[in-house]
């Protein structure tokens, strides 16, 4: 059976129409033509018969009745025409509604889910023809409008993806340039206490040197042995200090590495002190590690290098210890730097062996300090001495480049 079409419905659908209603209009005005000139005969015949004057001898009553029969004869074809003109008219209105109404409602409540985002109900009509393709137009643009959505939702996140890596490096541009900067503040802080030093207790020592090397060649001019020797060690000493401070200076003006091995520091340290002058009364150092190199931020690793230093100064000066040693060791998230000797050892608490006063103990204890540590002295006259050094390795890692 051939699909009805909107053209051709319209066109079918007023042809029978068309076709119907004229069929009975003409039908109708035919037979009413013919009845009608039999009503016409009849009644000019009754009248003959009511005054006398037909001759065939029909009565009255029976012209009558055909008149009668050929009236409700006219009265029952309108009657007809008026029960098939509703019919023709209830015909159309319930093809109308099967295909058009119904039709168009269902592509309206198709548009209704497609608007209000439901873009995964396939839009299907039954059928076939003009509202079929509607229907098919419709599921093509809803498949387009969710690949579009889908795009979008791929162009959001990848956006917000880049957003977060741009966050995320401008983050990061921002902690360097925090660093940068506090690193050339530092670098400047660095020079002005450098030049300080330089212009300063630099000169200072340099006159004591030159005045210590005077006196010493006066003392060995004019007889005084024991005095001049105690002068050249003096002269050694202000030497040392001079390239210590020197030393210091060229530290202060380079920057530091982030991260450099404790076991290496100390070793060339130790290297340092057995080149400098006073070498022979300085302790034979063994360095011992135990596990992994520690790794330290810089000023960590001064810091310790400073204490061992003046550990082993000690030793040398103070105890004439033959011996020293440095263990460094790390164990659950501690570190620990050892600095023990052979020599006379001393009573911690005890009163000391000249009023002058010592700051190294203390100086010592605050350099532990600011690595987050703390430093504890045992010794024991006769016996030696032993510096420990423990802080945690999480403050290391925190620590900065440099002071």
């Amino acid at each position: 059976m051939r699909a009805f079409t909107l053209r051709n419905l319209r066109a079918q659908t007023g042809l029978i129409f068309f076709a119907g209603l004229l069929s009975l209009v003409v039908v109708t005005f035919a037979v009413s033509l013919v009845i009608g000139d039999s009503i016409r005969q009849d009644t000019a015949r009754l009248a003959q018969i009511e005054s006398g004057a037909a001759a065939d001898g029909e009565t009255v009553e029976e012209t009558r009745t055909r008149r009668d029969g050929n009236v409700g004869m006219v009265r029952g074809m309108y009657a007809a025409l008026f029960l098939s003109s509703l019919v023709f008219l209830l015909i159309g209105l319930w093809l109308i509604q099967q295909v058009i109404v119904a039709p168009v409602e269902a592509l309206d409540q198709i548009a209704r889910r497609i608007a209000s985002g439901d873009l995964e109900t396939p839009a299907v009509l039954g059928g076939s023809g003009e509202f079929q393709d509607l229907a098919r137009s419709f599921d093509a643009m809803r498949l387009e409008l969710r690949e579009g959505a889908a795009r979008q939702t791929r162009w959001a996140e990848e956006l917000e993806l880049r957003a977060q890596e741009r966050t995320r490096q401008l983050a990061e541009a921002t902690e360097e340039a925090r660093a940068q900067a506090e690193r050339v503040s530092a670098l400047q802080e660095r020079e002005r206490i450098g030049m300080e030093l330089h212009d300063g207790l630099l000169q200072t020592l340099g006159y004591l040197y030159l005045k210590t090397d005077q006196a010493e060649a006066a003392a060995a001019a004019a007889g005084f042995g024991e005095l001049a020797h105690d002068l050249s060690l003096h002269r050694d000493l202000l030497e040392q200090a001079s390239q210590d401070v020197r030393q210091f200076i060229a530290d202060l003006r380079e920057l530091p590495p982030k991260a450099i091995s404790l076991g290496d520091a100390l070793r060339e340290m130790v290297d340092e002190l057995r080149r400098a002058p006073g070498r022979d009364r300085l302790p034979r150092v063994a360095l011992e590690a135990n596990g992994p190199p520690l790794i330290l931020p810089p000023d960590h690793v001064a810091h310790l290098e400073r204490i061992a230093r003046e550990a082993l100064i000690n030793a040398g000066q103070h105890g004439h210890a033959s011996f020293a040693r440095i263990c460094c060791r790390s164990f659950d998230g501690v570190a620990e730097m050892l600095v023990e000797d052979n020599g006379s050892g001393f009573t911690v608490d005890g009163p000391r062996r000249d009023d002058r006063p010592h700051f190294g103990l203390t100086v010592m204890r605050a350099r532990a300090a600011r690595i987050g540590g703390e430093l504890s002295l045992k010794s024991i006259e006769g016996a030696g001495t032993a510096v420990l050094v423990r802080w945690p390795l999480i403050s290391a890692a925190k620590g900065g480049e440099g002071e």
